[in-house]
């Protein structure tokens, strides 16, 4: 069997997509993000996100892969915080969540991966969840250091 190195050994399926805008999100509901068409892009090998389902990373080949995400809310001190993962549309992983709100201008970030087995056409979304009593935002990838704001990644482990 011959390999390309290039392909093989630099060339990796992954995606790193930031939320394009705030987005807010209603209290006491599960809510999927919606990275927006004008995201943040930091890597998109093998075009596994695209503009047109701008919630998901559909990564194409089937194997084992990393996903990852993180969320940033708005400062806010009621209420509790909450995220995890979509396969297919259906609950998958929780990643993180029961996280407290905190007041004094800080805003409480959850990140959290899980390494999965997906098929070729599978995908996967990210999920939030707050209990604020009102709408709360999270907060957009734009403009910030990479994993700050709100993200979604998955990179191809193997097959």
């Amino acid at each position: 069997h011959i390999r390309d190195n290039h392909d093989h050994l630099y060339y990796r399926r992954a995606a790193v997509v930031g939320l394009a805008a705030n987005q807010a999100i209603g209290t006491a509901a599960w809510t999927t993000v919606t990275m927006g068409a004008g995201a943040n892009i930091y890597l998109n090998n093998g075009s596994i996100w695209a503009a047109g389902t701008p919630n998901r990373i559909t990564p194409g080949v089937a194997g084992k892969w990393l996903v990852a995400g993180g969320v940033r809310f708005a400062t806010n001190a009621t209420g509790t915080r909450g995220l995890r993962l979509l396969w297919n549309g259906a609950t998958f992983q929780p990643l993180n969540g029961g996280n407290d709100g905190i007041g004094s201008g800080d805003r409480i970030q959850l990140t959290g991966s899980r390494e999965v087995n997906i098929g070729a056409t599978d995908y996967v979304e990210l999920q939030v969840y707050q209990d604020s009593g009102g709408d709360l935002n999270i907060i957009d990838d734009v403009g910030s250091t990479l994993n700050t704001g709100t993200w979604l990644a998955a990179v191809f482990l193997g097959g």
